[in-house]
């Protein structure tokens, strides 16, 4: 499910000093975005292959068929844009 990169980041939260709630959160919001993605474009995930048209589209699915708020989508993208 996860590449390289996106395991990498999500090892390297401890070390950070992320609290276990925070690290739970972020796989489950990871989890979540690959299996969409996985699912959207019919291969496996690749995080090279992602796109901002990626994310903008996510959060659009999140808003209308999980009911998610704005700014529990905007922590997500924050939160993944911190490793770029």
């Amino acid at each position: 499910m996860f590449d390289r990169i996106v395991e990498q980041y999500l090892r390297s939260l401890p070390t950070a000093g992320k609290a276990t709630t925070t690290q739970r959160a972020v796989r489950s919001d990871l989890l979540q975005f690959c299996t969409w993605w996985e699912h959207v474009y019919q291969r496996p995930f690749d995080l090279t292959q992602v796109g901002e048209r990626d994310l903008r589209a996510w959060k659009v699915v999140r808003q209308q068929d999980e009911g998610s708020s704005p700014e529990t989508i905007m922590n997500f993208n924050f939160q993944n844009r911190e490793t770029t």
